[in-house]
């Protein structure tokens, strides 16, 4: 966090099916940052694994409140 802009969202491990993951691994955390939100889009054929860094990140969120 910047002040109250997300500045950066990070995947530091995960136990993910390779290649399946990876676009959701690459796309989503940018995404957050570019909309300073968890408002967004999820990746097709990775949506588990985007809706759990979605939810990894309003987890994180909630606890900087």
């Amino acid at each position: 966090m910047d002040g109250d802009t997300i500045a950066a969202v990070e995947v530091v491990s995960h136990s993910e099916t390779p290649v399946i993951s990876d676009p959701a691994i690459e796309q989503i955390p940018a995404a957050i940052v570019a909309a300073g939100s968890t408002q967004v889009d999820v990746v097709t054929s990775a949506t588990l694994t985007s809706n759990g860094i979605i939810a990894a990140v309003e987890d994180a969120l909630g606890k900087t409140k």
